[in-house]
Protein backbone atom coordinates (compact mmCIF):
# COMPACT_ATOMS: atom_id res chain seq x y z
CA UNK A 1 0.00 0.00 0.00
CA UNK A 2 1.27 3.45 -1.17
CA UNK A 3 1.50 6.18 1.17
CA UNK A 4 -0.94 7.87 -0.88
CA UNK A 5 -3.51 5.01 -0.61
CA UNK A 6 -3.33 4.84 3.48
CA UNK A 7 -3.95 8.79 3.60
CA UNK A 8 -7.62 7.52 2.12
CA UNK A 9 -8.35 3.58 3.28
CA UNK A 10 -7.94 2.45 6.62
CA UNK A 11 -9.56 -1.00 6.47
CA UNK A 12 -10.18 -4.06 4.01
CA UNK A 13 -13.91 -4.88 5.41
CA UNK A 14 -16.58 -4.93 3.02
CA UNK A 15 -18.31 -2.31 4.84
CA UNK A 16 -14.87 0.11 4.29
CA UNK A 17 -14.46 -1.09 0.87
CA UNK A 18 -18.21 0.19 0.18
CA UNK A 19 -17.17 3.51 1.57
CA UNK A 20 -13.52 3.35 0.06
CA UNK A 21 -15.28 3.33 -3.19
CA UNK A 22 -17.56 6.15 -2.19
CA UNK A 23 -14.69 8.43 -1.09
CA UNK A 24 -13.23 7.83 -4.61
CA UNK A 25 -16.21 9.08 -6.18
CA UNK A 26 -16.41 12.06 -3.99
CA UNK A 27 -12.70 12.27 -4.32
CA UNK A 28 -13.21 12.13 -8.32
CA UNK A 29 -15.71 15.02 -8.02
CA UNK A 30 -13.48 17.43 -6.32
CA UNK A 31 -10.89 16.65 -9.23
CA UNK A 32 -13.49 17.65 -11.61
CA UNK A 33 -14.86 20.71 -9.65
CA UNK A 34 -11.16 21.63 -9.25
CA UNK A 35 -9.95 21.23 -12.98
CA UNK A 36 -13.71 22.98 -14.37
CA UNK A 37 -13.83 25.89 -11.45
CA UNK A 38 -17.58 25.33 -11.97
CA UNK A 39 -19.79 26.13 -8.91
CA UNK A 40 -20.24 23.10 -6.81
CA UNK A 41 -23.94 23.27 -7.53
CA UNK A 42 -23.25 22.27 -10.95
CA UNK A 43 -21.28 19.13 -10.61
CA UNK A 44 -22.21 16.32 -12.49
CA UNK A 45 -24.70 14.11 -10.59
CA UNK A 46 -22.35 10.96 -11.53
CA UNK A 47 -20.66 12.16 -8.39
CA UNK A 48 -23.64 12.05 -6.34
CA UNK A 49 -25.13 15.53 -4.44
CA UNK A 50 -22.80 18.48 -4.57
CA UNK A 51 -23.61 18.91 -1.12
CA UNK A 52 -21.86 15.35 -0.54
CA UNK A 53 -18.48 16.40 -2.71
CA UNK A 54 -18.60 19.86 -1.42
CA UNK A 55 -18.46 18.07 2.88
CA UNK A 56 -16.26 15.66 2.02
CA UNK A 57 -14.10 18.37 0.16
CA UNK A 58 -14.35 20.37 3.51
CA UNK A 59 -13.87 17.57 6.05
CA UNK A 60 -10.72 16.76 4.54
CA UNK A 61 -8.90 20.45 3.91
CA UNK A 62 -9.97 20.78 7.72
CA UNK A 63 -7.95 17.61 8.69
CA UNK A 64 -4.99 18.24 6.78
CA UNK A 65 -5.96 15.63 3.91
CA UNK A 66 -4.79 17.55 0.75
CA UNK A 67 -1.62 18.72 2.71
CA UNK A 68 -0.61 15.23 3.34
CA UNK A 69 -1.16 14.49 -0.74
CA UNK A 70 0.56 17.02 -1.44
CA UNK A 71 3.90 16.21 0.80
CA UNK A 72 3.78 12.46 -0.62
CA UNK A 73 3.52 13.50 -3.91
CA UNK A 74 6.48 15.61 -3.58
CA UNK A 75 8.26 13.07 -1.51
CA UNK A 76 7.39 9.78 -4.05
CA UNK A 77 9.18 12.12 -6.77
CA UNK A 78 5.85 11.85 -8.78
CA UNK A 79 5.38 15.69 -8.96
CA UNK A 80 7.77 18.64 -7.40
CA UNK A 81 6.83 21.33 -5.55
CA UNK A 82 6.65 23.28 -8.65
CA UNK A 83 4.08 21.70 -10.25
CA UNK A 84 1.53 22.58 -7.19
CA UNK A 85 1.69 26.28 -8.22
CA UNK A 86 -1.71 27.83 -9.60
CA UNK A 87 -1.26 30.33 -12.19
CA UNK A 88 -3.77 32.84 -12.96
CA UNK A 89 -5.01 31.41 -15.96
CA UNK A 90 -6.67 28.41 -14.47
CA UNK A 91 -8.63 30.98 -12.21
CA UNK A 92 -12.36 31.15 -13.83
CA UNK A 93 -14.72 33.79 -12.22
CA UNK A 94 -18.58 32.81 -11.69
CA UNK A 95 -20.89 32.80 -14.29
CA UNK A 96 -22.35 35.79 -11.74
CA UNK A 97 -19.40 37.64 -11.05
CA UNK A 98 -18.51 38.95 -14.13
CA UNK A 99 -19.50 42.59 -13.86
CA UNK A 100 -21.04 45.53 -11.86
CA UNK A 101 -24.80 46.00 -11.40
CA UNK A 102 -25.73 48.53 -13.51
CA UNK A 103 -26.34 52.25 -11.73
CA UNK A 104 -23.44 51.21 -9.35
CA UNK A 105 -21.48 54.45 -8.29
CA UNK A 106 -18.18 54.18 -6.51
CA UNK A 107 -17.68 57.19 -4.49
CA UNK A 108 -14.31 58.82 -4.21
CA UNK A 109 -12.59 59.87 -0.90
CA UNK A 110 -13.59 63.33 -1.36
CA UNK A 111 -17.56 62.07 -1.83
CA UNK A 112 -17.55 62.64 -5.77
CA UNK A 113 -19.43 59.76 -7.54
CA UNK A 114 -17.14 58.11 -10.57
CA UNK A 115 -19.07 56.20 -13.32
Amino acid sequence: MSHIEALFTRDVSLRRTIRNHRYRILSDGIIYWLNTGIPWRDLPERFGPWSSVYSRFRQWTQQGVWEKLFTALIEQDIVDESTLMMDSTTIKVHQHGSGLKKGFTKKKPGGAGVG
